[in-house]
């Protein structure tokens, strides 16, 4: 047998109406004998759920130069959860935010500064938008700007990367983001050098390539991972040189893409044709 329920817009229940949907529902079964006292079921089955709410914060981005009218996305669109932890470092509980305090904090402090960083990458630094660019995700989302925020390792708009992926997600849970003084700034540094991953690929698409910036078998990701650490270190100057006990973008990568050992292994003192 199949018991279904569809919710309506609000819902009644003893404690008063509820607006639907929510995130947390409790449902109870009850099975009853004919005639017998409704006290008295000879069955129940109750049990909590929790719904992953997905939340969006959509903002028009300012203009920029672009090929064409249309060519550059003109909508950004930020995928959340609140019910995800917004935390800088995992080791610092007070560094995580209430989930009460993350819609506030998206829409007045981390959207505004995602805005800005396309100003700056697009207008400042010169870089023009070809109508051949695309996110990488699917419907509407293929022409704007969109970026999902991740619980490393649980998402529903791509890949849920350690830190950042060029589709474009970050992840809001610790990791690289307790080099830095904030929240906020870890992930503006995470999303500036994801965004300079479009403009590699919106530049790949427009010279006739495939959108594949980093080469067969990776053999140029040396150089477009490196461009955009850098992109994220000029964009953030004051952030990424400031005098801390651990080291940020450029400088944490440095030595990596110098001596190796790191996610790339750059050894520069070897030749390329060592090196693949």
């Amino acid at each position: 047998m199949i018991f279904s329920h569809e919710f309506s817009e609000t819902s009644e229940y003893s404690a008063g109406t509820y607006t639907t949907p929510t995130d947390y529902f409790r449902y109870t079964l009850k099975v009853f004998e004919p005639g017998r006292s409704v006290a008295e079921p000879i069955m129940t089955i109750e049990e909590d759920y929790a719904f992953l709410m997905d939340s969006q914060w959509i903002a028009q981005l300012p203009e920029v130069r672009e090929e064409s009218v249309s060519a550059a996305p003109n909508e950004l669109i930020v995928y959340f959860c609140d019910m995800f932890p917004f935390q800088r470092s995992v080791r610092d509980d007070s560094t995580r935010l209430l989930r009460d305090e993350i819609h506030n904090y998206i829409h007045n402090d981390l959207g505004p500064g995602m805005l800005e960083a396309f100003r700056i990458q697009s207008s400042d630094w010169g870089f023009i938008w070809y109508g051949d660019w695309t996110s990488s995700r699917p419907g509407a989302d293929s022409e704007r700007l969109s970026v999902a925020l991740t619980k490393n390792g649980t998402w529903y708009h791509g890949r849920a990367p350690a830190r950042g992926h060029s589709w474009i997600s970050i992840s809001v849970e610790g990791g690289v983001n307790a080099y830095y003084e904030n929240l906020t700034d870890g992930l503006i540094s995470a999303f500036y050098h994801e965004l300079f991953h479009n403009l590699q690929r919106n530049m790949s698409l427009e010279l006739g390539g495939n959108a594949n910036i980093d080469g067969k078998e990776d053999a140029w990701q040396f150089f477009t991972e490196g461009m955009a650490v850098f992109a994220s270190s000029i964009g953030m100057t004051h952030v990424q040189f400031s005098q801390t006990t651990k080291a940020r973008a450029y400088l944490a990568e440095a030595n990596k893409f110098v001596a190796g050992g790191g996610l790339l292994d750059g050894e520069l003192n070897n030749s390329y044709k060592a090196m693949f």
